[in-house]
């Protein structure tokens, strides 16, 4: 167990972390000038993590040289404001040890896996895990879904493979969550999975970081969301979950998240042009209906 990583891994590894889209040209090529303007966008309004050619940044529809240049673009854009994760998920080990090859090359400060998808999701991806953050001196990041089934057992055996420092806990599961910070607190880094709402319990429980859900659109709530957390101000901080995301998530994901959000960067004004298959646009009259509730909540005067 390298005590040194895991520690300097929890100490950046702290608050609101986006995982980004990557943003595609109405000619289906992906638009690197407008992946940098959307970097500089969360970095300047003070988003410290960012997660590169992850799920939400459709890591499933990228060629190789696209992931690559994908990650590459975001560490420097960032230019060191920002830890930058990049994800590296594949059915196939052998080939996501490529793709953490190519994020390790591009400069990316650690790396992130989800389970192998279809059938191997049903099978124990530790072999799948491990095998990826041995071969590299990264730090690794594992997924912890709903779609794998797996329990705290799973993670004390993830816990032994020193490379191993961080789990994304992102089946709201809260017995798992508490369990992981609990028992494993001290060798891993716990952080929430696409929510403030689910967050709240997680902090209770030590957890120091969690992937957002309205900072891809407006930073600064997820921000002031933290603030009040750590000035042990849970009361403010519960009420922008019932005032804003919860209204925020039920219009996202009516339709589906990684659709939605795309719809709602075009609505914001910020780099989003089209989907790539096997993604589609959200009907219009649901991005009509996300607008409308934007601005009623306020999302739109706040951005």
């Amino acid at each position: 167990m390298n005590h040194n990583k895991v520690e300097d891994f929890k100490n950046r590894v702290v608050g609101p972390i986006v995982a980004m889209t990557t943003p595609i040209n109405c000619d289906d090529s992906v638009d690197y000038d407008g992946l940098a303007k959307l970097t500089e966008f969360y970095v300047s309004g003070g988003i410290k993590v960012l997660i590169a050619a992850g799920t939400t940044g459709y890591c499933y529809t990228l060629t190789e040289e696209e992931h690559r240049r994908i990650v590459e673009t975001v560490v420097q854009a960032s230019n060191r404001r920002a830890f930058v994760i990049a994800g590296v998920s594949h059915s196939g080990t052998r080939m996501s040890n490529r793709l953490a090859d190519l994020c390790q090359d591009a400069g990316a400060d650690a790396l992130l896996l989800t389970p192998p998808y279809y059938r191997q999701t049903a099978r124990d991806p530790f072999g799948h895990y491990a095998d990826v953050a041995r071969n590299h001196d990264l730090p690794t990041i594992v997924y912890s879904t709903g779609d794998a089934n797996l329990d705290i057992g799973f993670f004390r055996r993830c816990a032994e493979v020193d490379n191993i420092v961080g789990v994304k806990e992102a089946t709201c599961n809260y017995d798992l969550a508490r369990d992981l910070l609990i028992e494993l607190g001290d060798r891993l880094s716990v952080f929430g999975g696409g929510s403030m709402r689910y967050y709240l319990w997680m902090w209770l429980w030590g957890s120091r970081g969690y992937v957002t859900s309205i900072a891809n659109l407006v930073p600064e709530v997820e921000l002031r969301f933290f603030r009040h957390l750590e000035e042990g101000d849970i009361a403010s901080a519960k009420q922008i979950v019932i005032d804003l995301e919860q209204p925020f998530l039920k219009v996202m994901c009516e339709y589906g998240w990684h659709e939605c959000l795309h719809a709602a960067m075009k609505i914001f004004a910020l780099p989003a042009h089209k989907l790539r298959l096997p993604l589609v646009e959200p009907p219009q009259t649901h991005i009509e209906k996300m607008r409308e509730e934007f601005e009623r909540i306020g999302l739109l005067r706040q951005s």
